[in-house]
């Protein structure tokens, strides 16, 4: 266990104190330049300490909490209503905390720190797999965007990895940020199409306001091929629609390589 149990008379939960070197801990009358700044603070203590963090809500604009990883077990939506969620919850209520307080130009001040933990504190082996401590590096990137070229999916990236590495805890990263990596890549990159010279060869737009249109007006569709570049060889392929008014409505634009 890391961290040292401390149990108070009449109360039904212990705290669990981190332990960890004093410079990291942060105390009441420490002061920020900047409300990252405290954050990066607390996240470098809660990697040390054993416990990831997350951010809570503030009354007004000029304070701010940061909260432990499992702060809270429930939320609640108007008049007591708890919000249902599919996953499962591993919030225990924790109550440690720090707040902050704005203190004019001189930036925020530690007006509150709860230390105490109502849950075990991630032991020395397992802090490499915290969230604070994860971290996919350039190498890594590179690495599963090759593996994507080559079609090899996310998870098996990540067994290669792990035997290039000499094992799974020494991959600095789970598999499960290696998915998450390759589904934001494929967010970012969606809609177009890249080949293997990192030449743009085509692109599809569509706005909010295009979605709009042809979720109300997609009765019918017409799209023109006959536009091309002379530059760039690129065929621009608009997709239009009429509304009620019989007044031309944008749907999308494909640029495609010729």
């Amino acid at each position: 266990m890391a961290g040292s149990n401390i149990s108070t008379e009449g109360h039904a939960c212990d705290d669990y104190i981190p332990e960890c070197e004093k410079s990291l801990k942060p105390f009441v009358g420490q002061k920020f330049k900047s409300v990252e700044d405290d954050i990066i603070f607390y996240r470098n203590y809660g990697a040390a300490a054993g416990f990831d963090i997350h951010h809570g809500t503030a009354r007004s604009s000029n304070d701010g909490i940061i909260l432990c990883e499992k702060n809270s077990v429930e939320d609640e939506v108007g008049d007591g209503v708890q919000q249902k969620r599919r996953r499962v919850s591993k919030r225990v209520n924790c109550m440690a905390r720090i707040t902050l307080k704005l203190c004019g130009q001189d930036g925020y001040v530690v007006s509150g720190f709860r230390e105490g933990h109502t849950h075990l504190l991630v032991t020395e082996e397992f802090k490499k797999y915290l969230k604070v401590n994860r971290k996919l590096g350039v190498v890594h990137q590179n690495f599963i965007l090759d593996c994507a070229r080559a079609n090899v999916w996310p998870m098996r990236c990540f067994r290669i990895s792990k035997e290039a590495v000499g094992g799974y805890s020494n991959v600095g990263a789970t598999g499960g940020d290696f998915k998450n990596f390759s589904r934001d890549m494929r967010a970012y990159i969606s809609g177009c199409d890249a080949q293997i010279d990192d030449n743009l060869s085509s692109i599809f737009w569509a706005d909010p306001t295009a979605r709009r249109n042809y979720s109300i007006f997609d009765d019918v569709v017409s799209f023109d091929c006959t536009y091309k570049t002379n530059r760039y060889e690129m065929i621009f392929a608009p997709f239009t629609g009429k509304d009620n008014h019989r007044k031309i409505m944008t749907f999308g634009d494909s640029i495609t390589l010729a």
